[in-house]
């Protein structure tokens, strides 16, 4: 299979379900916290804040959310 054709594919999918992406993200976040009793929460927070961003910039992704507005800081929330 093409490696770009597969890329295109992520994240059409992406786009198309980031609010399923972003649940699935909070609860692996929220198993890793608890299994590691804390120890790297942090990380894990802004790591699973990293991988939301990516969700959020795919180009299929709704742009408005909440206020209407888009991210354009590329920041976290």
């Amino acid at each position: 299979m093409d490696f770009k054709k597969l890329v295109g594919q992520a994240k059409d999918f992406a786009g198309k379900n980031e609010e399923k992406i972003e649940s699935a993200i909070d609860k692996a976040a929220k198993l890793a916290d608890q299994k590691t009793g804390g120890k790297h929460h942090d990380k894990i927070v802004g790591g699973a804040a990293k991988l939301k961003d990516a969700v959020d910039q795919t180009p299929d992704a709704p742009a408005a959310k909440g206020d209407g507005a888009a991210k354009s800081d590329g920041g976290t929330a």
